[in-house]
């Protein structure tokens, strides 16, 4: 009941105009028409450029955003302002949150990497029909839990494998979006000084594993 899947093939062509009806049914699988129709009368779409930023450390919810195409960066920043990503957003019906709680202020920052469009609904509606619906409270909930989920195997990586087990993680897990943003983003995430990691990529190719 996740709404975090796999790409879908409206990613894989450009997204250009939404059924909000079938999203909800679809990646929200929900199957009570009322709040269905509720929730697809209350969303619409929003594009967005590279560099804008959409979560602020902090900020309350205003609304639930879900990707609809386009790369974002979930990270935070040391005193000094140095930035340490520790996720990314680019699935298809994938939620962009702040926090990993409905109530809780953002403890990121969300920052989109390339240009993106999102389906967007007020926060107020969402907690509505989280409250009149269980359906709804359940399938964000899990979402939740996958997102901590995923960060508790970030960390695990990043403690336990070597720079080069870490990139070659990295390909196999996000070998979607790896050819869609910066080196240094990458970096970032793995813990890797850019310049290793370009050393690395060099390797890979020379052993053959990358092309």
């Amino acid at each position: 009941m996740s709404f975090d899947f796999v790409l879908y093939g409206a990613f894989k062509m450009g997204v250009e105009q939404v059924d909000y009806l079938d999203f909800y049914r679809e990646f929200g699988h929900l199957t009570n028409e009322e709040t269905i129709r509720k929730l697809a009368a209350a969303s619409s779409e929003m594009a967005w450029s590279k560099g804008d930023i959409l979560i602020r450390p902090g900020e309350t919810n205003r609304m639930a955003v879900f990707m609809l195409k386009g790369v974002a960066k979930r990270y935070v920043c040391s005193d000094n302002g140095e930035e340490q990503t520790v996720g990314f957003y680019w699935k298809y019906a994938q939620p962009l949150v702040g926090a990993y709680s409905f109530t809780k202020p953002a403890n990121v920052w969300v920052k989109f990497l390339t240009p993106a469009q999102t389906l967007v609904l007020p926060w107020d509606t969402l907690m509505e029909c989280m409250h009149d619906d269980a359906e709804v409270a359940m399938s964000f909930a899990e979402c939740l839990l996958e997102h901590s989920s995923q960060q508790i195997e970030t960390m695990k990586v990043l403690e336990t494998y070597n720079a080069a087990d870490r990139y070659r993680w990295f390909l196999r897990h996000y070998e979607d979006i790896a050819d869609r943003i910066q080196e240094n983003d990458i970096a970032l995430f793995l813990g890797i000084r850019p310049q290793s990691l370009s050393r690395i990529k060099r390797a890979l190719i020379d052993a053959g594993e990358l092309n």
